[in-house]
């Protein structure tokens, strides 16, 4: 289970830095090896899986529904 998505948090600012044309991929891809690379991605599936479970249950469960 991540963190508390602190490394989504990593992903998302390195991300943003490429969107914005501030660094290459060669910039930001130097700062790490494919091991943590690959971590991160399965990190991120991990997160965003359990974030569509929660949504799931929530849906099926009918919390949105207030008595």
């Amino acid at each position: 289970m991540p963190s508390n998505g602190r490394n989504l948090v990593t992903i998302k600012n390195k991300r943003n830095h490429l969107a914005h044309g501030e660094f290459t991929f060669s910039d930001i891809g130097k700062d790490f090896t494919v091991g943590e690379l690959d971590h991160f991605k399965d990190e991120t599936l991990v997160f965003l899986s359990d974030v569509i479970n929660k949504i799931e249950k929530f849906i099926i469960d009918k919390q949105y529904i207030h008595d």
